[in-house]
């Protein structure tokens, strides 16, 4: 797929931010000037592992920073490392533009908790487990209606509404 067929794809979608999780801020630069030409907006993402860098990584967010709350591969989690609180803080004091919390974020209470130290959660797998739970209804014609609200009543539980429409 060429550049300009992907960028179109997002923007006939109404996307209008784009992560991509493995790609390290010292590859990034071609796809973050594309993101410019098309007005989208490249978002910046930090690890506990980004130390080093934690600082020229933020510098250079836009939109909002996507704050991964633990090591490893996303995922339920039933709880966060204790360091992963003060790593989120710092990431917010360092930060001029809002920090988003993920990975592992699979209850109300932990949206709650992470709600005190930063500006959004986002809720990931959680979700995609419940679609996949729910995914033979979602494609009966029958049953996609209450299948959708099933959903839809499960996101409200971490604080926002996220719809399937």
């Amino acid at each position: 797929m060429n550049k300009e067929y992907f960028f179109a794809l997002l923007r006939e979608n109404h996307i209008d931010g784009l992560l991509v999780p493995d790609l390290p801020l010292e590859e990034s630069a071609s796809l973050q000037a594309e993101c410019k030409t098309h007005e989208v907006t490249y978002i910046s993402l930090v690890a506990p592992t980004s130390e080093s860098r934690l600082k020229t990584i933020i510098e250079q967010a836009e939109g909002f920073v996507y704050c991964v709350s633990s090591l490893g591969v996303t995922g339920v989690r039933n709880e966060f490392n204790s360091s992963a609180y003060p790593f989120i803080r710092t990431v917010k004091n360092l930060s001029a533009v809002p920090v988003a919390v993920g990975f592992g974020i699979s209850s109300r209470e932990q949206v709650v908790k992470m709600n005190e130290i930063c500006d959004g959660v986002v809720v990931g797998s959680a979700l995609v487990k419940k679609i996949e739970e729910l995914k033979d209804r979602l494609i009966s014609t029958e049953m996609r209606d209450r299948a959708v609200q099933e959903f839809e009543d499960y996101a409200e539980t971490f604080g926002g509404l996220y719809s399937l429409k």
